[in-house]
């Protein structure tokens, strides 16, 4: 069998032309599921940032409460209802941070 020349050229083309469609998929499919980690992971990195920034709020807050709490006009019996409030925020706070630390790691994986 003798194929005329221009034939297998355009039988050669063709072929690469095919190997080269599905180098190019695979790459571009490798591509894009690297970008939707790269998104998940800058995802993860932005929530971790926020509650950062949160946290350290909330420690100002209350080493400001802290402060009160230490003074010694708690033992007077009017600022009770104050103290009481306090106490009660605090505990609210507290209930606040630790549901947020269980929301990241639920989010994040880490245990």
């Amino acid at each position: 069998m003798n194929y005329p020349l221009c034939i297998i050229f355009q039988l050669l083309n063709n072929q690469a032309k095919s190997y080269m469609y599905l180098f190019v998929s695979h790459r571009w499919a490798t591509l894009k599921a690297a970008l939707v980690e790269r998104r998940s992971k800058l995802g993860e990195s932005k929530t971790i940032q926020q509650f950062s920034r949160d946290a350290e709020d909330i420690e100002a807050w209350v080493s400001e409460k802290l402060q009160t709490v230490l003074d010694e006009s708690y033992k007077d019996p009017t600022n009770l209802q104050v103290s009481n409030s306090l106490y009660l925020e605090l505990s609210e706070l507290w209930n606040f941070f630790f549901n947020q630390v269980h929301v990241i790691v639920v989010l994040t994986g880490y245990v």
